[in-house]
């Protein structure tokens, strides 16, 4: 994801001499594609290991990583495949990022919006799957008991 922007905002600095929208497209459907294989995964890792994991949770705390996982794996998707439905000819100048203006469109908003929604919702099942917030205060408390030593 971090790489794609990066790369995104080369390809703004370069202009279209150098990144064709055929190279555009070809770069789309690659990012797609690695990004639906990475959630793909990540979802099957967390939904065979959390009845093993997380045996001793409620339902909610059980389920929820997973759930917040395919929650933001779906929105960041969102926007993906409009890029892919629009380099494939399959959706209207009304999928467009931008505006006659050169600012968001509307639906460019909603995806921008939604793929930071969905990085949050990834990064936090993640997160609460493995523990992290627990993990941390233990480090946290571990670190402030060794200086007063």
């Amino acid at each position: 994801m971090v790489v794609g922007a990066a790369l995104g905002g080369l390809a703004d600095g370069m202009g279209d001499a150098f990144f064709t929208s055929k190279a555009r497209a070809i770069g789309h459907a690659l990012f797609w594609g690695v990004n639906f294989g990475v959630f793909v995964a990540t979802m099957v890792y967390l939904g065979t290991q959390t009845p093993k994991v997380r045996a001793l949770e409620e339902p909610l705390a059980k389920w929820g990583p997973l759930i917040c996982v395919v929650v933001g794996a779906i929105l960041i998707m969102f926007d993906l495949s409009r890029h892919v439905f629009l380099d494939l000819g399959l959706a209207g100048e009304e999928a467009a990022m931008y505006n006659d203006e050169g600012g968001l469109s509307p639906v460019g908003q909603i995806g921008v919006a939604g793929t930071w929604v969905g990085l949050v919702f990834v990064a936090s099942g993640i997160a609460c799957f493995a523990n992290l917030p627990n993990k941390l205060a233990k480090g946290w408390e571990t670190l402030s008991q060794g200086s007063q030593v």
